[in-house]
C-alpha cells in the first residue's frame, strides 16, 4: 500500500472496476439446483449488456433522466459460474465495466433474473437497453455486491511519468 498524491480522485482516475454479484440458486430456479446448460443459458441473456456502449437510463435512478446523455455505458465483460458456499448454491455474475453505479448493477441483475425466469419477454434487457421506452427496474438487494477490484490506469500512468521527470 502506497500514499496517495494530493491531486488523487479514485473515481476520476478509475478505468474500469470489476463486480461480483451472487444470487442464490433458488431465486432462479425453483427446484434449487442447476444444471450446466442453465448456466449457459444465464450467461447468454447476461450478454444483453456487453458488446459495445449502450444506453443504460433505465438503470439509473429516475431522478435523473434529464441527463440522458450522461447514461452511455459500456460493460468490458459479464460471465457467470455456479459456485456453493457451505453447501448453499449461488450463482457468481461477474462483470467488468467503466463508469457503473452500484445500484446500476443491482438492477441490471434484477432485469436478467426476470428474464431468467421468464418473468419478461427474452428481449426485455435489449429493450431497456435500446428502445428509448422508460422502464422501471426495481434494484435487487445489495448484500450479495461487491467490488471485487478497481484498475486505476491512467493514475499509474501518471505517476510513471511524474517519477521520470
Amino acid at each position: 500500500m502506497a500514499r496517495s498524491r494530493k491531486g488523487f480522485n479514485a473515481r476520476h482516475f478509475c478505468r474500469q472496476r470489476s463486480y461480483q454479484f451472487l444470487i442464490p440458486v433458488f431465486a432462479l430456479e425453483t427446484n434449487g439446483s442447476m444444471s450446466d446448460e442453465s448456466v449457459h443459458r444465464l450467461n447468454k441473456i447476461l450478454r444483453a449488456f456487453s458488446g459495445g456502449t449502450k444506453n443504460f437510463i433505465n438503470f439509473t435512478s429516475f431522478g435523473k433522466l434529464d441527463r440522458a446523455s450522461s447514461t452511455r455505458r459500456r460493460v468490458l465483460s459479464i460471465g457467470c459460474s455456479l459456485e456453493s458456499f457451505d453447501g448453499f448454491g449461488c450463482v457468481v455474475v461477474n462483470v467488468v465495466r467503466e463508469s457503473f453505479m452500484y445500484h446500476q448493477i443491482r438492477k441490471m441483475m434484477t432485469a436478467a433474473i426476470l428474464t431468467y425466469r421468464g418473468l419478461v419477454p427474452g428481449d426485455y434487457i435489449e429493450k431497456t437497453l435500446t428502445d428509448g421506452s422508460t422502464y422501471n427496474i426495481v434494484p435487487s438487494p445489495g448484500n450479495a455486491h461487491e467490488l471485487a477490484s478497481s484498475l486505476h490506469h491512467l493514475w499509474m500512468k501518471l505517476c510513471q511519468f511524474c517519477a521520470g521527470n
